[in-house]
This record gives structure tokens, C-alpha cells and sequence, in this order.
């Protein structure tokens, strides 16, 4: 299967129909291999609704840092997500969930423990 898609530089007159040619490639979509996809549709709908509501503020009133907001929002987002024991949450936040990309956290978070610290893997 083909299709095109929009290439990087576009030409200086974007309405003649030559730019609108040279504007697109073709990629054979069987070609392109997927490494590591996530999902963050329902991770991203569950942080805008806590974002609203003020959760990370009220998580810093309370004296939490950073990283331990951090490890708090996604814990919250990934039982919201995909209610599961704690080990499956852990793993379903390490192998297929983008919620680390959302909030700005790609590395593991110290200082909460195991389960909290390698929330998302190096």
C-alpha cells in the first residue's frame, strides 16, 4: 500500500499545482516498522482533566517535588487508564503506555521505590 505524505521543505509558491506535486512522496507503508508505539489518547485525556482540576498544584502545596508529582500523576493516569494490580500498572506504563513523553519524564524517577523509580525505563 502507497500513500503520500507531506515532505519536510516545501516550495516557495504553496497554491501552483507543480508545488503541490513536489510537496508530497510516496511511502510504501509496508516498509515503515513500528519501534516500541505507545498509546496516549486516554493518558492524555486523564492528565488534561487532572491538569483542570489542579492535582499537580495541590500534589506541590503538599510539600511533593518533581520527580514525586511526577510518579503521582502517572500512577493516578495509569490505574484511570488501565485499572490493574501494581505490578501490571508498572508494566503497562513501562511497555505501552506515552504518559512519560506527556509529562516530561523519560528517565526513572528516585525516591519512591521500586515500583515508582522505574516507572519508565533509560
Amino acid at each position: 500500500m502507497r500513500r503520500s505524505v507531506a515532505a519536510s521543505a516545501a516550495p516557495a509558491d504553496k497554491g501552483s499545482p507543480q508545488a503541490q506535486a513536489e510537496r508530497f512522496q510516496h511511502v510504501d507503508l509496508d516498509s515503515i516498522e513500528l519501534v516500541r508505539p505507545r498509546s496516549v489518547g486516554v493518558e492524555n485525556a486523564a492528565l488534561c482533566a487532572m491538569r483542570q482540576c489542579g492535582f499537580e498544584d495541590e500534589l506541590s502545596a503538599l510539600g511533593l517535588n518533581r520527580p514525586q508529582i511526577a510518579a503521582a500523576v502517572a500512577i493516578v493516569v495509569a490505574r484511570m487508564a488501565h485499572p490493574a494490580s501494581e505490578l501490571a500498572t508498572h508494566a503497562w506504563l513501562q511497555q505501552h503506555s506515552g504518559l512519560g513523553g506527556l509529562i516530561g519524564l523519560t528517565r526513572t524517577v528516585p525516591g519512591l521505590g521500586c515500583k515508582e523509580s522505574c516507572l519508565w525505563p533509560a
